[in-house]
């Protein structure tokens, strides 16, 4: 209530400002907004075969360990929707290959470790899976390692990417809650991600079939034992997916924009708070006309 001797409104106010986080940004902020790009440009003084003929998976999890040392908020959303579309293709994927070759998880299998496969596959020419216990056991502990590398992962760093809200910040009263995950990730964040995903086939197809393309088909990065079969309809799956998962975001986000847009201006109607002047001035002709009206009767009533 009481303002300490000797200082002022002014001075009060102008000490909050320059006090603000906003005024001023620390060095730990700063490092939290270029740390993902630092960390991405390390990557590439590894050894190539961290990188290099690995699957876009491996991508994710190499990004999710630099996520260790970064702990920043808009590297999380970028691994929320790069696991997301990770997991959901490769599923995809897999559903497909059961769909069509009557296979459940061979693609999976092919691509375990060497110590893993031969306790799955026979060792001849004819490459089929074995169905025993230590093969069913060490498919089981394949599908283990699935798990966790791809729809754990992926949902961590989604509950990991859940915006803070604010009692103070009524932002997220905007949509519908239904549609607010529409709105989660910013368009940087969407953009970022699927460029990876591109700058993924882009670098593989250079180096595997001396042409750059945005999608890759091959059998380079990826087992595939099967070499009869429709090679790129086993991919065919996960790029779709990836790119209806994108467009779900995009649309949704601009269709929250423009509702967003309606909303404000429907809510900027003009209202009684303020008298316009045309109906102030009226009224107040009108109260002084009623005053000399009032003191005319009066004066008449003196003077009789």
């Amino acid at each position: 209530m009481c303002r300490p001797n000797g200082q002022t409104l002014g001075s009060t106010r102008q000490t909050s400002t320059l006090s603000s986080p906003a005024a001023t940004e620390s060095p730990s902020t700063l490092w939290s907004v270029y740390s993902p790009w630092l960390v991405a440009a390390g990557l590439l003084c590894l050894p190539k075969w961290c990188f290099l003929n690995r699957g876009y998976t491996q991508w994710f999890h190499w990004n999710s360990f630099c996520f260790i040392f970064t702990q920043n908020d808009w590297h999380a959303q970028f691994l929320a929707v790069q696991g997301f579309t990770v997991t959901l293709g490769w599923y995809a994927s897999l559903l497909y290959d059961w769909y069509a070759n009557g296979r459940f998880a061979h693609i999976l299998y092919w691509n375990m470790p060497e110590i893993m496969t031969r306790h799955m596959m026979t060792a001849d020419e004819r490459v089929m899976m074995m169905y025993g216990p230590v093969s069913v056991g060490v498919m089981c502990l394949a599908h283990l390692f699935d798990t966790l590398g791809h729809p754990v992962l992926a949902y961590y760093f989604w509950n990991r990417s859940v915006p803070k809200h604010d009692d103070r910040d009524d932002r997220h009263h905007e949509h519908p809650k239904s549609y607010a995950w529409v709105d989660r990730f910013s368009w940087s964040v969407l953009i970022c991600s699927y460029s990876l995903s591109r700058i993924w086939s882009l670098v593989h197809t250079w180096h595997n079939h001396g042409r750059p393309t945005l999608f890759y088909f091959g059998y380079d990065v990826y087992t595939i034992l099967d070499r009869e079969c429709w090679m790129e309809g086993l991919w065919l799956p996960a790029y779709v997916t990836e790119a209806v998962v994108y467009l779900v975001f995009v649309v949704g986000k601009i269709f929250l924009k423009a509702q967003k847009k309606r909303t404000t201006h429907s809510s900027t109607k003009p209202t009684l708070d303020r008298i316009p002047s045309t109906l102030l001035q009226s009224t107040v002709s009108e109260a002084t006309a009623a005053t000399t009206t009032t003191v005319t009767s009066v004066n008449d009533d003196e003077d009789l």
